[in-house]
């Protein structure tokens, strides 16, 4: 009865033990690699445009209603409107509009895309000092010194 009670205290220690470290693993965050490049979007309100080429695409042609106090027996009158085209560029974007009645003809988007390969990884796991490992030494057993050789708890001062 008197090596029971010191084994079966060891085998309860070894339990307890184990039980609080697998706790101390399950609560544990879990942490993402961060990757190495911060990408940030600014806003930048620009002033109206400037174009940056202007000329004549076509001259159409427009009937325009003619004044009342007139004699002539057609109401309306043809009239020459050339037609517009201008560029509008700047690094991020290509504009083409045209028209008597200005609409957007051709837009090209320049957008800044980045790729990230590379991660960067943070270390998070740390040594406990508290473990469960093979023991060497001396050990008391009957009032005298003897060699002993066993499994045991420990508390680690030097770690390698």
């Amino acid at each position: 009865m008197k090596t029971a009670i010191p084994i079966v205290s060891a085998i309860f220690f070894c339990l307890v033990f184990f039980l609080l470290g697998r706790r101390y693993e399950r609560n544990r965050p879990f942490d993402l690699p961060l990757p190495d490049t911060v990408i940030r979007v600014d806003t930048i309100r620009d002033t109206v445009p400037v174009p940056q080429k202007v000329y004549v695409a076509r001259i159409d042609t427009c009937w325009m209603p003619r004044a009342a106090d007139t004699v002539y027996v057609s109401d309306t009158v043809p009239v020459l409107v050339p037609v517009e085209r201008k560029e509008y560029a700047t690094a991020e974007y290509r504009a083409v509009v045209e028209g008597w009645r200005p609409s957007l003809v051709e837009m090209e988007v320049y957008p800044r895309t980045q790729t990230v390969t590379k991660y960067l990884t943070r270390e998070t796991i740390r040594k406990t000092r508290w473990g469960i490992g093979l023991q060497v030494g001396y050990g008391v057993c009957e009032s005298r010194m003897t060699p002993y050789l066993g499994v045991g708890v420990q508390y680690n001062i030097f770690s390698w």
